[in-house]
């Protein structure tokens, strides 16, 4: 991990992300999972290749920490925010939604009039990273779209990069943690109200409706799908499937 530090930075250089979203910790369960890349206090800096790096500010939530970066190559300047979730265990999810929803709603409010794409890591780049992704996506498809498909979101991640959403834990936590920021969005709609919806809309925009039949090539979802299909027969589940007005 050690030997890619300076990959990364010069990666951060030539690509100008808007931001630096880290969902794992340098050390977990006594096991270093991550090469700590920025320095630990502001009197420090720290050199990679032809890049320096330094710390300006670090602001400490109960569970995430944002820092400001000044990194530099050749005399020119640049900051790189970077948001860093500290309570969500490997292979596991976060214990609260809460939390993890003010982390996300905190880096689209500080980056969004920022050009360039969020870099996102964990530990292998495909659990907490592709959940973390998933979920980004997903809510996106609800400002957009005004509708969600869990499914083929990570279906087509999956086809790009292999265990992208490691496993079934993470895939019902992305059901979870979207519908409880709906539910306090834009798109209000009580339990008692989903049925009509459905019945107004139709099976083309309920994702489950379609996934019982829908057909199945990668083995994860094989195990998956009927799980998630009877979860969704629950009214907390079946408010994410619906296309809203």
């Amino acid at each position: 991990m050690k030997a890619t530090v300076d990959d990364f930075w010069l990666m951060i250089w030539q690509q100008r992300p808007k931001a630096v979203v880290m969902v794992t910790n340098v050390i977990e369960d006594r096991k270093q999972k991550c090469e700590q890349y920025w320095p630990d206090d502001t009197s420090t800096e720290l050199r990679y290749g032809d890049i320096t790096v330094s710390i300006v500010s670090a602001e400490e939530w109960a569970e995430y920490v944002v820092r400001v970066l000044n990194i530099e190559k050749n005399g020119e300047k640049r900051r790189v925010r970077q948001y860093h979730y500290t309570a969500w265990p490997d292979h596991g999810v976060p214990d609260s939604m809460s939390p993890f929803i003010s982390f996300y709603k905190k880096i689209k409010t500080e980056t969004y009039r920022i050009d360039g794409a969020l870099l996102v890591h964990c530990s292998a780049g495909v659990g907490r990273t592709g959940t973390f992704i998933a979920m980004s996506n997903l809510l996106e498809q609800t400002e957009i779209h005004q509708q969600v498909d869990f499914f083929e979101c990570v279906k087509k991640m999956r086809a790009n990069r292999p265990s992208m959403v490691q496993t079934v834990e993470q895939y019902v936590f992305l059901h979870c943690v979207i519908n409880e920021f709906l539910a306090t969005a834009k798109y209000p709609c009580a339990p008692s109200d989903i049925q009509t919806k459905l019945a107004n809309h139709g099976e083309a925009n309920n994702t489950y409706a379609n996934m019982a039949t829908a057909e199945i090539d990668d083995e994860f979802f094989v195990g998956l799908h009927n799980y998630v299909i009877n979860l969704s027969l629950k009214n907390s589940f079946l408010y994410c499937f619906i296309e809203f007005q």
